[in-house]
Formats: structure tokens, C-alpha cells, sequence
């Protein structure tokens, strides 16, 4: 499986907006206490009708895969993930296009220490 990320985050070219996941996560996040992460696929909604749309998105830590949701045409290009840390850590999210292949983008997460 050949997995594809920005040639250069700086400037993505219009293909890269539409098909990189983006990492949402709160900007305080203290150890061990639950949080939500969102995973929009592309900062250009990607499209998700039966001809082209995300058939999953994953998330993933240094352990491997927390979680894997499964959409088709009818779904939002999103997912949603209930995790908590013990450190921190690099995230990194994955989704699959049913014509355009893998594709990943990653975020590290730095826990609150006040």
C-alpha cells in the first residue's frame, strides 16, 4: 500500500486539499484525561458521492492503530475518536479515497502542564 502525504505542507496543490486528513484536537490536553479527535478529510471538503468518496479513516499512535471508522457516499468525510495520552506523542491519521488511494497527515500533541 502506497501511502501519500504533502509533497510540501506549505503549499498544497488543490489535489492535497482535497484528499489530506486534518487533525483536530483542543488546545489543552492534560495527561491521561479523555479528549476528542476529529479527522476531516481535506481542508477542501473532499467529496463523497458513489462515483468518489472515503471508504475509511484511521487513527494511529506510536503503539499502532487506535481506531478505524468505515464510511461510504452517504457519509461525511469525518470521524471522530474518544482517546487519552500518557505522553506525548505523534498522531497520525490516514483515510483511504476510492479513486486517489491512501493518504496521511500526522500532528503532534504536546499535554498541558499547568
Amino acid at each position: 500500500m502506497r501511502i501519500q502525504q504533502a509533497k510540501d505542507p506549505k503549499n498544497l496543490t488543490s489535489f492535497e486539499q482535497e484528499h489530506l486528513p486534518w487533525i483536530l484536537v483542543p488546545d489543552f490536553i492534560k495527561k491521561g484525561e479523555e479528549f476528542e479527535v476529529v479527522v476531516k478529510v481535506g481542508e477542501v471538503d473532499h467529496p463523497m458521492c458513489p462515483s468518489h468518496y472515503v471508504k475509511w479513516i484511521s487513527l494511529c499512535d506510536d503503539k499502532g492503530l487506535i481506531k478505524k471508522v468505515k464510511l461510504n457516499h452517504s457519509n461525511l468525510s469525518e470521524a471522530r475518536f474518544k482517546i487519552s495520552l500518557d505522553k506525548d506523542t505523534e498522531i497520525k491519521a490516514r483515510e483511504e479515497c476510492n479513486l486517489h488511494g491512501v493518504w496521511e497527515s500526522s500532528k503532534k500533541i504536546i499535554l498541558y502542564r499547568g
